[in-house]
């Protein structure tokens, strides 16, 4: 959960949550439920249930965390009920006032009850930029969720594993089914990032907003669609990725913006 917007600082709680225990979420090997609400009036402004396929437990006999498949009237049942998505945002308000600045916070509901793993401040929130750079013309050809605004184009290059991180060059886009630390440094020597799974709060997203990197994640088929080569434009504010160059000056400056920002700054993201 994010007390407030993660990139904006805005007054909107995000909340996502999965079955089980929160390392598949973190790591994004899943796609988690997806909540905004407006933390002025505490209405619930925005609401996607995901499709679970995994979840992660621990086994009562070895006390490890293992994967397991998540039940079928689980996959698309919603995790949270209203309650408990009004319960999380007061207590991220809690926590935002004790520590006098928005938080990162991971949590956990065991029956009805929320225990707060642990908090830490957002360090991702940059005043938000008037812009007219806006993508127009032509249909998506993936959606996904918006996880770090910027526009970027590029060729994308398909990412399985660490043998493949040669494969992304400075300025091009990298697509994976999720990220894991080791993609880090193609991570930051790429224009944007765009996975299959995952949410605000999974690796791909917060790297990628450390980063200063526009990214969409979720998008569930980015693996499938996209091949090595093709050219593409990433909205990450909208969360769409067009085939094609798509853009005003926003993406032609995308990869210009993002180079000067890592000379400004080293990232210890992992």
């Amino acid at each position: 959960m994010f007390s407030s917007h993660p990139s904006t600082g805005e007054p909107f709680t995000i909340i996502e949550g999965a079955w089980g225990l929160g390392e598949s979420v973190v790591s994004g090997s899943v796609s988690p439920d997806y909540y905004v609400v407006d933390k002025r009036n505490k209405k619930i402004t925005e609401r996607r249930v995901a499709i679970k396929n995994i979840m992660h437990i621990k086994d009562p006999k070895t006390g490890k965390t293992v994967e397991l498949p998540v039940p079928e009237d689980k996959k698309t049942a919603k995790v949270l009920d209203d309650d408990d998505i009004i319960r999380l945002v007061e207590l991220g308000d809690v926590v935002e006032e004790l520590y006098g600045t928005p938080q990162d916070v991971e949590w956990a509901i065991k029956n009805k009850e929320i225990f707060m793993l642990q908090s830490r401040p957002i360090t991702t929130i940059k005043r938000k930029k008037e812009t007219k750079d806006k993508i127009s013309g032509g249909s998506s050809i993936l959606e996904g969720l918006g996880a770090s605004p910027g526009i970027a184009y590029g060729e994308a290059k398909l990412v399985a594993d660490g043998s493949e991180l040669g494969k992304v060059k400075e300025g091009d886009i990298l697509v994976a089914v999720m990220t894991t630390p080791d993609m880090v440094p193609a991570m930051k020597r790429a224009a944007a990032i765009v996975t299959d799974e995952g949410g605000m709060t999974c690796h791909a997203a917060i790297v990628s907003r450390e980063l200063g990197c526009p990214a969409v994640v979720g998008t569930r088929k980015a693996t499938s669609i996209l091949t090595d080569g093709m050219k593409i434009t990433v909205d990450g504010e909208k969360g769409l990725v067009f085939e094609g160059r798509r853009e005003g000056e926003g993406a032609k400056a995308a990869v210009a913006e993002k180079t000067v920002s890592l000379q400004k700054q080293t990232c210890d993201c992992n």
